[in-house]
């Protein structure tokens, strides 16, 4: 065997192993399935293993940062017209009202990494912004998302996206490991009217000494995603810059509603075969009549609940 041709063996050896990790290490990877056909993912398999096990994954790039601060900057200009901050319940469900957190709760990046949790036929019925103000003394206490819904099966899950940089400094999401197997967990009525949840909840320290803590430290742009069962919370805001989240809430469309008052979802890819939930439909502009008239109506049925079931 000459060595010219080990030498082109060898390079050529070398060229698949610089690709192969390069794809290793990308955000979107491409996998040919049994039928040949090629699918894009955007989690690693030891990624989604890690969200099995841990009951979250961070960080996911899905965002460029420009992208992520064009919707930060939309938002604000959004604050702009309105002449004040956003308010209570305009802060949950908003993609019905906002064309660019509809477009958002529809990112392709976010839905690819959506599916390789859940399947390709995706639900979204909740959202929050989660905004904390320069100096914001307020926090959310330790909670499980699972408290406020009942759903069958439970593979509900959280893509909370990060609009701004998130660190320990401005208040950034932590998450309990493995508390995803823990269960529904007792929560507690608290006092504290810095705690942001809308029922005042936390669960007992003594519960959340369990497991070991994760702070979620995010750039903007970067997603973490977390089940319904895992106990999550996030500090006061300590910086002189705004910490903006904006939580998305998916769950496979055969995932049926177990109690409390009914929801309302918007099919975000895929098909939906079993119609469990009330459709929602796009805003055509921002401020949509139409659209803050269903929000005005689907807010009404959580009333009674203080709006947690949202």
């Amino acid at each position: 065997m000459s060595g010219q041709f080990v030498k082109a063996v060898l390079a050529i050896i070398t060229h698949i192993c610089i690709i192969y990790l390069a794809l290793r290490s990308a955000t979107i990877m491409i996998t040919r399935t049994s039928c040949g056909i090629l699918v894009k993912k955007i989690l690693h398999n030891d990624q989604a293993l890690d969200y099995q096990r841990d009951g979250y994954v961070f960080p996911i790039k899905a965002l460029a940062i420009d992208e992520a601060h064009g919707y930060r900057c939309r938002l604000e200009a959004a604050e702009d017209a309105l002449g004040r901050k956003l308010q209570h319940m305009e802060l949950h469900k908003s993609y019905l009202f906002f064309t660019f957190l509809d477009e958002l709760v529809r990112h392709e990046c976010i839905l690819d990494a959506v599916e390789d949790l859940i399947g390709p036929d995706i639900l979204t019925f909740s959202s929050s912004l989660f905004i904390k103000e320069p100096g914001d003394k307020r926090f959310i206490a330790w909670h499980q998302d699972s408290t406020y819904w009942r759903f069958e099966p439970t593979d509900i899950l959280t893509a909370w996206v990060a609009l701004t940089p998130c660190h320990r400094g401005n208040g950034c999401l932590q998450l309990a490991t493995g508390s995803h197997r823990w269960g529904q967990v007792e929560h507690r009525e608290t006092l504290d009217e810095r705690n942001m949840l809308s029922r005042d909840q936390q669960i007992d320290n003594e519960v959340i000494e369990r497991a070991t803590n994760q702070d979620v430290v995010l750039q903007p742009g970067e997603i973490s995603f977390h089940h319904m069962f895992t106990a999550h919370a996030s500090g006061p805001n300590s910086s002189p810059d705004r910490r903006i989240g904006f939580a998305i809430r998916y769950m496979a469309t055969s995932t049926r509603q177990t109690g409390g008052p009914k929801l309302t979802a918007m099919l975000v890819r895929g098909t939906d075969t079993h119609g469990y939930y009330e459709p929602e439909q796009s805003p055509q502009r921002d401020f949509d009549p139409d659209g803050m008239a269903f929000h005005r109506q689907t807010v009404e049925r959580h009333r009674a609940t203080k709006y947690s079931t949202m």
